[in-house]
């Protein structure tokens, strides 16, 4: 007979579901499930074997009635499993059930010298495979010492079918309970297969998320930095076309150059943001180690920035100590992150002030900008310090810029074993904290 892949597979998986059970069946009862596709297949087995034994017609009859009673009490277990699996949990009913089956079997065909031995003898396989070694070997051990017993009490002497029966019971518990533990090591394996392929799944799931938030973010960033770029190239083009029909107007020529100039130097920061942050990432960036005078590096900011925010309406507060002890790092790039955090300081504050200051605490210096502008909400305090990433959105009119400033400042404090630190609310300002390690080796040396 000629069976299509279809037929066969529909075979296969009929078969495995026969023998694995149900879905949600308990682990525990796997073994009662398993038994009665076993039963079926003894009871197929023996069925035809019985009219090849030449039994008495009574006892022919009566093994088939036998495994009919076997056929009943099969599909009966199943329904019951299937529906009130808790009758098996312990698996007393089929243990005993089987032993009675097997014993009426036994004495269809002539079964043992005592009742005892019968009940011994059948049991034990059901012992076996249910509860394992111990308690199947037990019930070995009190079926030979009985047989033996029963020798010595008839006067008979110890013959091969002893010998006989207590090694072929020993020989069928140990395979019935190899088998039972290989089915428990099996199903624990597949069980810990099952957790691993779950534990896979749900990273790759959370992989696959944070591609999607990683595409979703860069795709925010293209279009912020596109913006920003065609916003700064848009007005160096149209001054640049104005300016050549007004040749002679040399104070509108000055504006425009202004102008221009400008918008080339926002142009310049925005390209040096995007490859600063690809060099940190790539570990490509050049880092310079060097003894930082602190207070020179601040007071310069200081100079620098303090004119532009007078200029701006705002209030420039400095309080940077002449002895504060020097830093490791690299200079431009620690002058860079104090830059950038008062150029947001002062993009972020209409009124009020912007203060520079420092001091120690221990072994750290601390560097402190604050301002009195529109604040930041708590949940957007983790927010700001990521890639790409801003408190508004720069194609709205909101905050401007490429969100790349505050990721930058921290991957250069965090390369400097340092931390930055931000402490705000809506419309009460923003204080951000920079903790830099001081350089005990040049104190020890100044000391």
């Amino acid at each position: 007979m000629n069976y299509t892949p279809s037929v066969l597979l529909w075979l296969r998986r009929t078969v495995a579901a026969e023998w694995q059970g149900p879905a949600d069946l308990p682990r525990s009862l796997t073994i009662e499930w398993r038994l009665i596709a076993c039963r079926w297949v003894g009871m197929l087995a023996v069925g035809p074997a019985l009219l090849l034994m030449h039994l008495p017609i009574e006892r022919l009859v009566g093994a088939y009635v036998i495994l009919l009673f076997g056929a009943a009490y099969n599909v009966t277990v199943r329904w019951y499993l299937q529906r009130q699996p808790a009758l098996f949990a312990n698996g007393y009913l089929t243990t005993a059930a089987d032993t009675l089956l097997n014993i009426s079997m036994v004495l269809v065909g002539g079964g043992f010298d005592t009742p005892l031995s019968n009940v011994l003898f059948t049991g034990t396989i059901s012992v076996a495979m249910r509860y394992g070694y111990g308690p199947a070997m037990a019930m070995t051990l009190i079926f030979t010492i009985s047989d033996v017993l029963e020798k010595f009490v008839v006067h008979e002497p110890l013959d091969a079918d002893v010998a006989f029966r207590s090694g072929f019971l020993v020989i069928t518990t140990l395979l019935a309970s190899y088998l039972r533990s290989l089915t428990i090591k099996a199903e624990v394996a597949l069980h810990d297969r099952l957790v691993e392929l779950q534990r896979l799944y749900a990273d790759l799931a959370v992989a696959h998320q944070e591609l999607l938030s990683l595409d979703e973010a860069k795709t925010s960033f293209l279009a912020n930095v596109s913006h920003e770029l065609r916003t700064p190239l848009t007005s160096i083009r149209a001054f640049s076309e104005i300016l050549q029909n007004y040749p002679n107007d040399e104070s509108t020529q000055q504006e425009f150059l202004q102008i221009i100039t400008a918008e080339s130097e926002r142009l310049t920061r925005l390209v040096n943001d995007v490859l600063d942050v690809t060099k940190i990432e790539s570990g490509e960036m050049e880092w310079r180690d060097e003894s930082v005078d602190a207070a020179t590096l601040l007071d310069r900011c200081a100079r620098t920035f303090a004119p532009v925010v007078e200029q701006a309406g705002l209030q420039f507060e400095q309080q940077v100590p002449r002895d504060l002890p020097p830093i490791r790092g690299d200079y431009d790039r620690l002058q860079q992150v104090v830059h950038n955090l008062l150029n947001n300081a002062m993009k972020f504050t209409s009124q009020g002030w912007i203060s520079l200051r420092a001091w120690t605490v221990a072994d750290e210096l601390h560097i402190v900008v604050a301002d009195t502008g529109v604040g930041i909400a708590a949940r957007d305090h983790e927010r700001v310090f990521e890639k790409f990433q801003q408190v508004g959105d720069a194609l709205t009119g909101k905050p401007k810029g490429t969100g790349l400033g505050l990721t930058i400042c921290r991957d250069i404090v965090a390369h400097h074993g340092g931390r930055l630190m931000l402490d705000s609310q809506p419309s009460r300002g923003s204080t951000f904290t920079i903790v830099l390690p001081v350089d005990a080796h040049q104190l020890a040396l100044a000391a």
